[in-house]
């Protein structure tokens, strides 16, 4: 199934049939998993030679894949925040193959210093291009949407903001992370967020009343000694703040158990439209997915269900 790098682009394998382009990309990426497992296996002679012969080969090649399957899916799906993540994937790859390279031939004090250096990506001809070039990506604006109530709940993955702020403190999404979709936390961590730096969720209900506001967040330490905070504020409503680990004193329970912390704090809404800001007063808030709940909480152990969604460009 091996095809040369000058060779492979984003229509080699197909996105259509029998998982192609999945199974190859696995196939290599396990192999580049168990050369690196035995990388640090070996003694430590022997290592730089064993970069050269067998690590970089399956390490270079397998990031190719993972570049040019980033790029397929990338023109492929019409989902926003798929096409514009798998962007960022084809360029963190591209970036990380001349970072292998570079380290290639540093290897044994430059031993086989510009054995890597022929061009290799984007070819499209027998001819070799002068230098490398970024495979082509797009990027779309994700629609403006609205969290939508179903059976009384209202769910919002972390990673659904409206809108965020700008500066120097900004709400970064971690994809995978958590119990569901991903996390979002404010970056950098070195500097104290506020009120400023926020992310916004739009929001539909149906039901009015009193409600609870279930907040996830992952078990971050209360390193502080005070512990960390978040705050929220519904429409123009009083901020809420809330100190989520403060009473944390090392004792083992359901936050290591279930590597999550859930806040539950009760506001008021009429039936309609709203917005929901959400910021830290802490560095290390790390959001998972807020829940509002009319009624009684319906217990389980993810969460409850990601709600529908109203594109409020349509409707």
């Amino acid at each position: 199934m091996t095809v040369s790098p000058e060779l492979l682009d984003k229509d080699t394998f197909s996105l259509e049939n029998d998982y192609e382009f999945e199974r190859v990309l696995a196939n290599y990426r396990d192999l580049s998993n168990q050369a690196g497992q035995l990388f640090v296996l070996i003694p430590e002679e022997y290592r730089q030679v064993y970069e050269q012969l067998i690590y970089y080969p399956l390490a270079a090649t397998a990031n190719l894949y993972e570049m040019y399957y980033a790029q397929a899916i990338n023109w492929k799906s019409e989902n926003a925040k798929i096409v514009n993540q798998a962007a960022d994937k084809v360029q963190w790859c591209f970036k990380r193959d001349s970072e292998l390279t570079s380290h290639y031939h540093s290897l044994n004090d430059g031993k086989w210093e510009h054995m890597m250096s022929q061009t290799h990506i984007g070819y499209h001809d027998w001819q070799e291009p002068e230098y490398q070039i970024m495979p082509e990506i797009r990027r779309l604006k994700p629609e403006i949407t609205l969290s939508k109530e179903v059976d009384k709940s209202i769910v919002i993955e972390a990673g659904d903001f409206n809108e965020k702020s700008q500066g120097e403190v900004v709400w970064t999404e971690i994809s995978d992370m958590g119990k569901t979709v991903s996390a979002i936390t404010p970056l950098p961590n070195t500097i104290i967020p506020s009120k400023q730096n926020f992310v916004i969720y739009d929001f539909e209900t149906v039901s009015s009343g009193e409600f609870q506001v279930e907040v996830f967040l992952s078990p971050s330490l209360n390193w502080n000694s005070s512990g960390l905070i978040y705050g929220y504020q519904i429409d123009n409503e009083p901020e809420v703040e809330v100190n989520f680990n403060g009473d944390y004193k090392g004792e083992l329970g359901n936050w290591q158990a279930e590597r999550i912390i859930r806040s539950i704090t009760f506001a008021k809404l009429e039936q309609g439209k709203h917005s929901f800001l959400f910021y830290a007063k802490t560095p290390d808030v790390v959001l998972q997915k807020i829940v509002l709940h009319f009624g009684e909480i319906k217990e389980t152990y993810l969460g409850r269900n990601h709600s529908d969604f109203i594109n409020s460009g349509l409707i």
